[in-house]
């Protein structure tokens, strides 16, 4: 089977590498490619529903509201990246492409903006309030081009890329700086990163060099989730150790 597809733009051509195989063989291959797709969107929007009742029950921990959008955009962005929409709708196939095309786009940037919102409620502090509002115009700028003509998207890639990049240095040292003033948690979500990042540049390298080894980025971003809703459930029990310790001395 060879399969070929404008993903990114016309110029790319084959987006999935040719295989030769037996069809049973092929059949399972797929089988367990869709597989970690579809348990990734499950925890996904599992952790989404989860957080926002959370939010819903206790609407002033704004914390489960930004983590609840984080991972309801990490949702959308997989279902769009893993091509589930075409999958699942039976309309027009151009339509379909178009739109989850500019999904996929949108979301990229709409995520930077919701996770440095997310980070900036975990460390108020240490995310300077100045560079989160250059953060929402940059990406907002980024979110409105990428509803527009497709042909831009591409040629913008490159320079996002760069900009994600400077805005995950600025959160990580923002980590750096609550671990040295002694906020222990900094650290779970900086092996939340490790983690992530680490399966990102396996990925990347498999796909650059046709290693032909497992994709690990869904198995990152799982592990991404759970330690940050692991970080945000051990603040919430501090929080709630602490008010009855001085319930308790009152």
């Amino acid at each position: 089977f060879l399969e070929i597809s404008g993903y990114r733009s016309a110029y790319i051509g084959v987006w999935r590498m040719p295989v030769i195989g037996l069809t049973k063989d092929l059949d399972k291959d797929k089988f367990n490619r869709l597989a970690f797709v579809y348990t990734l969107l499950g925890v996904l929007l599992m952790a989404t529903i989860f957080h926002f009742v959370l939010f819903w029950l206790r609407p002033q921990d704004k914390v489960n509201l930004w983590f609840s959008l984080l991972c309801g955009g990490l949702a959308l962005r997989h279902a769009a990246s893993e091509r589930i929409f075409e999958a699942l709708l039976s309309v027009d196939a151009l339509t379909v492409y178009n739109v989850r095309y500019r999904v996929e786009y949108f979301m990229m940037y709409a995520l930077c903006i919701i996770g440095a919102s997310f980070f900036k409620q975990m460390y108020p502090l240490s995310m300077g309030t100045n560079v989160m509002r250059i953060v929402k115009i940059v990406f907002g700028v980024l979110c409105v081009i990428s509803l527009g003509p497709t042909h831009y998207l591409g040629h913008l890639l490159d320079t996002s890329h760069v900009l994600m990049v400077l805005l995950l240095s600025w959160v990580l040292w923002a980590h750096v700086k609550e671990y040295r003033a002694g906020n222990s948690k900094a650290v779970v979500s900086l092996v939340a990163f490790v983690v992530l990042g680490a399966s990102a540049i396996h990925d990347i390298m498999n796909a650059r060099e046709a290693y032909g080894h497992l994709y690990f980025l869904p198995f990152g971003v799982v592990g991404f989730i759970l330690l940050q809703s692991y970080m945000i459930a051990r603040m919430f029990a501090d929080t709630y150790n602490l008010s009855k310790s001085l319930s308790r001395d009152l």
